[in-house]
Protein backbone atom coordinates (compact mmCIF):
# COMPACT_ATOMS: atom_id res chain seq x y z
CA UNK A 1 0.00 0.00 0.00
CA UNK A 2 1.25 3.64 -0.55
CA UNK A 3 0.68 7.32 0.39
CA UNK A 4 1.14 10.54 1.08
CA UNK A 5 1.93 11.88 4.85
CA UNK A 6 3.49 15.17 6.30
CA UNK A 7 6.83 15.06 7.97
CA UNK A 8 6.44 11.72 9.89
CA UNK A 9 4.58 8.22 9.22
CA UNK A 10 4.37 4.92 11.68
CA UNK A 11 4.80 2.64 8.32
CA UNK A 12 3.99 -0.18 10.77
CA UNK A 13 -0.43 -1.68 10.92
CA UNK A 14 0.40 -3.71 14.24
CA UNK A 15 1.47 -2.47 17.74
CA UNK A 16 4.71 -1.68 16.88
CA UNK A 17 6.00 1.39 15.58
CA UNK A 18 8.13 2.15 12.52
CA UNK A 19 8.65 5.71 12.10
CA UNK A 20 9.83 6.81 9.02
CA UNK A 21 10.59 10.87 8.37
CA UNK A 22 10.89 13.31 5.52
CA UNK A 23 11.51 17.16 6.04
CA UNK A 24 8.31 18.36 4.67
CA UNK A 25 5.99 15.82 3.35
CA UNK A 26 6.26 13.01 1.20
CA UNK A 27 5.00 9.71 -0.54
CA UNK A 28 5.42 6.15 0.90
CA UNK A 29 4.98 2.22 0.19
CA UNK A 30 4.43 -0.45 2.74
CA UNK A 31 5.08 -3.67 2.37
CA UNK A 32 2.90 -6.39 3.94
CA UNK A 33 2.94 -10.11 4.16
CA UNK A 34 -0.37 -12.18 3.68
CA UNK A 35 -1.27 -11.93 7.33
CA UNK A 36 -1.02 -8.31 6.97
CA UNK A 37 1.81 -8.02 9.12
CA UNK A 38 4.58 -5.54 7.93
CA UNK A 39 7.43 -6.36 6.04
CA UNK A 40 9.05 -3.26 4.96
CA UNK A 41 8.74 0.28 3.79
CA UNK A 42 10.25 3.22 1.37
CA UNK A 43 9.77 6.70 1.75
CA UNK A 44 10.03 9.01 -1.29
CA UNK A 45 10.33 13.10 -1.81
CA UNK A 46 7.00 13.23 -3.93
CA UNK A 47 3.38 10.86 -3.37
CA UNK A 48 3.50 7.97 -5.80
CA UNK A 49 1.12 9.11 -9.18
CA UNK A 50 0.75 5.14 -9.19
CA UNK A 51 1.35 1.89 -7.53
CA UNK A 52 0.74 -1.56 -8.48
CA UNK A 53 1.22 -5.43 -7.87
CA UNK A 54 4.00 -7.49 -10.23
CA UNK A 55 3.46 -11.45 -10.42
CA UNK A 56 6.25 -12.22 -7.93
CA UNK A 57 5.01 -9.90 -4.83
CA UNK A 58 6.64 -7.17 -5.72
CA UNK A 59 5.66 -3.54 -6.67
CA UNK A 60 5.57 -0.89 -9.38
CA UNK A 61 5.73 2.61 -8.69
CA UNK A 62 5.38 5.65 -10.77
CA UNK A 63 7.06 8.56 -8.78
CA UNK A 64 6.70 11.85 -10.16
CA UNK A 65 9.47 14.85 -10.46
CA UNK A 66 10.90 16.47 -7.70
CA UNK A 67 13.13 19.59 -9.17
CA UNK A 68 14.51 20.75 -5.75
CA UNK A 69 15.60 17.09 -4.60
CA UNK A 70 16.43 14.63 -7.38
CA UNK A 71 15.17 14.20 -10.22
CA UNK A 72 13.02 16.79 -12.92
CA UNK A 73 11.67 13.45 -14.61
CA UNK A 74 9.54 10.63 -13.47
CA UNK A 75 10.72 7.38 -12.15
CA UNK A 76 8.91 4.02 -12.59
CA UNK A 77 10.33 1.94 -9.80
CA UNK A 78 10.40 -1.72 -9.43
CA UNK A 79 10.59 -3.85 -6.09
CA UNK A 80 11.26 -7.78 -5.53
CA UNK A 81 9.01 -9.14 -2.81
CA UNK A 82 11.40 -8.45 0.25
CA UNK A 83 11.09 -4.93 -0.93
CA UNK A 84 14.71 -4.60 -2.40
CA UNK A 85 15.04 -2.24 -5.35
CA UNK A 86 14.90 -4.65 -8.64
CA UNK A 87 14.93 -1.38 -11.31
CA UNK A 88 14.40 2.09 -12.15
CA UNK A 89 13.15 3.26 -15.61
CA UNK A 90 13.74 7.05 -16.19
CA UNK A 91 10.95 7.90 -18.94
CA UNK A 92 11.18 10.98 -20.65
CA UNK A 93 11.28 14.22 -19.56
CA UNK A 94 9.05 15.48 -21.52
CA UNK A 95 6.44 12.65 -20.73
CA UNK A 96 3.39 14.47 -19.05
CA UNK A 97 0.63 12.76 -17.64
CA UNK A 98 1.77 9.24 -17.11
CA UNK A 99 -0.50 6.14 -16.02
CA UNK A 100 0.62 2.93 -15.25
CA UNK A 101 -1.19 -0.54 -15.25
CA UNK A 102 -0.45 -4.17 -14.83
CA UNK A 103 -1.08 -7.90 -15.81
CA UNK A 104 0.06 -10.90 -14.16
CA UNK A 105 2.72 -10.88 -17.20
CA UNK A 106 3.05 -6.89 -18.55
CA UNK A 107 3.03 -3.61 -17.33
CA UNK A 108 2.07 -0.95 -19.42
CA UNK A 109 3.13 2.77 -19.05
CA UNK A 110 1.25 5.80 -21.07
CA UNK A 111 0.90 9.28 -21.14
CA UNK A 112 1.64 12.38 -22.89
CA UNK A 113 5.32 13.25 -25.03
CA UNK A 114 5.69 16.84 -25.43
CA UNK A 115 9.13 16.59 -27.48
CA UNK A 116 10.74 13.71 -28.99
CA UNK A 117 12.26 10.73 -26.86
CA UNK A 118 13.47 7.48 -26.95
CA UNK A 119 11.20 4.67 -25.05
CA UNK A 120 13.50 1.56 -25.48
CA UNK A 121 14.68 0.78 -22.77
CA UNK A 122 17.78 -1.01 -23.85
CA UNK A 123 20.33 -0.13 -25.99
CA UNK A 124 18.13 -0.26 -29.73
CA UNK A 125 16.14 3.39 -30.09
CA UNK A 126 11.94 3.83 -30.60
CA UNK A 127 12.16 7.30 -30.79
CA UNK A 128 8.63 9.21 -30.50
CA UNK A 129 7.76 12.59 -31.62
CA UNK A 130 5.56 14.57 -29.72
CA UNK A 131 2.79 15.96 -28.92
CA UNK A 132 1.65 12.24 -29.04
CA UNK A 133 0.17 10.16 -26.99
CA UNK A 134 2.21 7.31 -25.78
CA UNK A 135 1.23 3.65 -24.87
CA UNK A 136 4.56 1.31 -24.24
CA UNK A 137 4.30 -2.27 -22.84
CA UNK A 138 6.76 -4.15 -21.54
CA UNK A 139 7.15 -7.81 -20.06
CA UNK A 140 8.10 -8.35 -16.28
Amino acid sequence: MGGYFDRAIDVDPGSSTIQRVVSESGGFMVGLDASGAYRNAHVFVAQPTALTATPNGGALLLIPPNFVAVSATYDLRAYYSDGTSAWTLRPSQSLSEPALAASSTHFVLFGTETESADYDPGPATDTVTGPARVVTRFAF
